[in-house]
């Protein structure tokens, strides 16, 4: 712990976070005078809290004074009014904030009367990301290995639907991709971090690619997408070991990138794959399945496509498509498990491709389904993976794994029922 006098800092470094308060520049000779001229904290998300602060309030004389501040719905003004010299006190909500972001707000304080002196004083929070458990890390490919990591994906159906867009797509990738544990956090030797256990996911080289799909079935008056058509955002892994093992995290939405979505699987199917997250991971040799019902995914860049070329085989026959890179973060994910017995129960894991240079290869898919007539320069997508789905979502029985594609039979066991009603209008 270190306090600075000179400056007016206060530092607590570590996992709480550290925050200070800078010394004005204003002359002690004007009327109003803040003691600082900036404040601000930096957390961690795994250490969100209501965090106080205060500013020396020095006045000529005994005027009155009072305090205000800007739109920041986390700053709450807990004395903000005096007489003479005194103190403006304020306090930080960061539990309300979202990771990866900085919050700016402003107080400004007024002498009442004909002088009418303000002084300002600028207030932030930031929140950091802890380090996560694993993380991937682009390195250059070796010799022959772009080839056979295609041919895996192709025989193992490590992508389900997706993987032969293998065959085309990893031609276009530039760098292989390793997902590690996470050097940077730090557990002690035996033990695990209190109410966290250990998922299996990528502790042996697991695999992982993230998918950008738009698959277009209705009107489309004026080249927008209306209605029930589908775009989302999907990050797949699977366990080169087993190839029966393999997980899915998707959001619905129709942006580029996105802020961080609470995964709950179960609203999401319920709603046919037409609002939030849903994820899963299942592994068909020992008929196991988890459901992922709570933590946050998000994706913060999504660019470096290169030029969209057509599928010439597959289920997305006829689609065009393109290669780029991902980064994000899967949050504090955890999946009950729902059936079989493999552990663990609950899987738990973060997994971060958004730091640095970490990142992973994203497949955009795009597909108008015939009798839809294509947005130029893109073609029509015939192929039965998009039927499927097409099916699928006009009888209203989306679900997460159907959308990633997995088309594992000890699913339906957890189907939800069939919405009842029209299709809706999509906004």
């Amino acid at each position: 712990m270190t306090y600075r006098s000179r400056i007016g800092t206060f530092v607590l470094i570590g996992v709480l976070g550290a925050w200070a308060c800078h010394d004005t520049t204003s002359s002690q000779s004007e009327p109003l005078v803040l003691s600082a001229s900036s404040c601000g904290i930096s957390l961690r998300e795994d250490s969100l809290r209501v965090v106080a602060d205060s500013a020396t309030v020095s006045v000529s004389g005994a005027g009155s004074w009072t305090a205000t501040h800007g739109g920041g719905t986390w700053l709450t003004l807990t004395t903000s009014s005096g007489t003479g010299s005194g103190v403006v006190r304020w306090r930080r909500d960061a539990t309300v904030l979202t990771t990866g972001f900085s919050y700016v707000d402003t107080i400004t304080v007024t002498l009442q009367g004909a002088a009418g002196a303000t002084a300002s004083l600028v207030d932030s929070v930031t929140v950091r990301s802890p380090p996560a458990q694993f993380m991937a890390v682009p390195r250059a490919w070796r010799p022959g290995e772009r080839d056979s990591v295609a041919a895996y994906i192709l025989r193992t159906r490590a992508m389900d639907d997706f993987s032969d867009v293998a065959a085309q797509a990893l031609a276009q990738e530039d760098s292989a991709v390793d997902v590690i544990l996470n050097p940077a956090w730090h557990q002690p030797a035996g033990t695990s971090a209190a109410g966290v256990q250990l998922a299996p996911q990528f502790a042996s080289g697991w695999g992982a690619r993230g998918l950008d799909i738009l698959l277009v079935f209705d009107s489309v008056p004026g080249g927008t997408v209306q209605r029930d058509s589908l775009m989302w955002k999907v990050v797949r892994w699977w366990n080169p070991a087993d190839s029966t093992w393999k997980g899915w995290m998707i959001h619905d939405t129709a942006v580029v990138t996105f802020a961080y979505d609470s995964v709950n699987t179960v609203r999401f199917d319920s709603l046919g794959g037409h609002g939030g997250t849903g994820g899963g991971e299942a592994r068909m040799a020992s008929g196991t399945y988890w459901q992922a019902n709570s933590g946050q995914y998000r994706i913060t860049s999504n660019t470096g496509y290169g030029t969209f070329a057509q599928l010439t085989g597959g289920p997305y026959l006829g689609g065009d498509y393109a290669v780029g890179k991902f980064r994000g973060r899967l949050n504090l994910i955890s999946m009950p498990r729902v059936l079989g017995s493999d552990a663990p129960d609950p899987s738990t894991f973060t997994f971060d491709f958004g730091n640095g240079s970490s990142q992973i290869p994203v497949w955009q898919i795009k597909c108008y389904f015939p009798p839809i007539t294509p947005v130029s320069p893109y073609h029509a997508c015939t192929g039965q993976a998009a039927a499927q789905i097409v099916a699928a979502a006009r009888e209203h029985r989306l679900t997460a794994a159907t959308l990633a594609g997995v088309t594992m039979p000890i699913l339906n066991e957890v189907r939800p029922k069939a919405r009842s009603g029209g299709r809706r209008m999509r906004r």
